[in-house]
């Protein structure tokens, strides 16, 4: 080999060096950012899924909010939808959603209309 073969050769490989550098480093950081980002991902805090507590008794929703880790609370006491007193007619969040555990679970609970529930003092027996 001649003396001009050799530098052409060592060039060719500082080029093709510098390429594969150009190419593996930038796959390696990418990689490297993607498996930490999981990581953390996974390292938040634990979840759960909302149950579905519509039409059930308030205590049949607590219970079962609870079996879900999440923290019922009745928070709107509805007398306008037609359904039975006592029972779930909506909740925040809604079924089905991912929460983290532990997280307020809004119940709205229907309750008798106060305009029409009896005021009146029971009558008294005169004798």
């Amino acid at each position: 080999m001649t003396p001009g073969n050799d530098i052409k050769r060592f060039w060719k490989r500082v080029i093709a060096g510098v390429a594969v550098l150009l190419i593996v480093l930038p796959v390696i950081a990418v990689t490297g950012i993607a498996i930490f980002r999981l990581k953390h991902e996974k390292a938040g805090p634990p979840q759960t899924i909302v149950p579905n507590l519509k039409g059930l008794d308030l205590k049949t929703a607590e219970t079962q909010a609870r079996q879900a880790q999440l923290n019922p609370q009745v928070l709107l006491r509805r007398w306008d939808i037609p359904a039975p007193i006592g029972t779930i007619v909506g909740q925040e969040p809604e079924a089905g959603a991912l929460v983290p555990v532990n997280t307020l679970l809004g119940l709205e609970l229907c309750v008798e209309d106060p305009s029409k529930s009896s005021r009146d003092p029971k009558p008294t027996n005169p004798h």
